[in-house]
């Protein structure tokens, strides 16, 4: 065995090599040369810039790469006046498919309609269960994308659908406490709803905020 250039055979990648090329010499065969990189295929520190607005909704040409956001703070007089500051996304994944529109079964008409002696005005009660984000996992639901699961995926068509049936009363299950304080209960006063939320008293399962109720 030829000894590797740490001396303790072939430890390491470059050691490897120059094993090989040891060898490759003394039993007369040409060692393989390196070969180079595609340099098509380096797309380190490459960035196209696309737009210089405030807002960007990723397009078609978008899925498979990485978007990044630069922000430079400019004084009034229009010099940079301070450092810019980069976040960049994961890789843009292509826009899911439309959700299937659901198959309801209407009711012929309220039950007191039937009788001339009740009272003329209805309502409409709904209830809904939200799946709370604490329970949307990848091992209860294995068979579910894991962006389908994604709470930032959920919670636009959850409201959607909800206020498409245009209820009186809505009654919600499994609505985590803070997605109920910072998207659904302002969501819901804009459309002229008013909440009353209660927690599910079994607390210690769960940490603060991320019970639902």
């Amino acid at each position: 065995m030829v000894s590797g250039a740490c001396g303790r055979g072939a430890c390491c990648q470059a050691c490897k090599v120059k094993s090989w090329r040891t060898s490759a010499r003394m039993d007369g065969v040409e060692a393989p040369k390196p070969r180079r990189q595609d340099p098509s295929r380096d797309f380190v520190n490459v960035w196209q810039e696309i737009g210089q607005s405030r807002v960007y909704v990723p397009q078609k040409q978008d899925v498979g790469r990485i978007l990044k956001l630069e922000c430079t703070p400019i004084s009034q007089n229009g010099l940079y006046t301070g450092k810019s500051v980069c976040v960049e996304s994961s890789e843009v994944m292509p826009a899911p498919p439309l959700a299937p529109v659901r198959q309801m079964i209407e009711v012929p008409g309220p039950p007191n309609s039937f009788d001339p002696r009740g009272p003329k005005a209805t309502f409409k009660v709904m209830s809904y269960n939200t799946l709370a984000d604490i329970y949307a996992t990848p091992q209860v639901y294995p068979y579910t994308p894991a962006w389908a699961l994604a709470w930032n995926f959920r919670k636009r068509n959850l409201l959607r659908e909800i206020l498409s049936y245009k209820a009186d009363v809505l009654a919600l299950q499994e609505v985590q406490a803070d997605h109920y304080k910072e998207f659904l209960e302002p969501e819901f006063r804009a459309a002229g709803y008013d909440g009353v939320y209660k927690q599910k008293t079994r607390e210690s399962m769960g940490q603060d905020g991320k019970m639902d109720g």
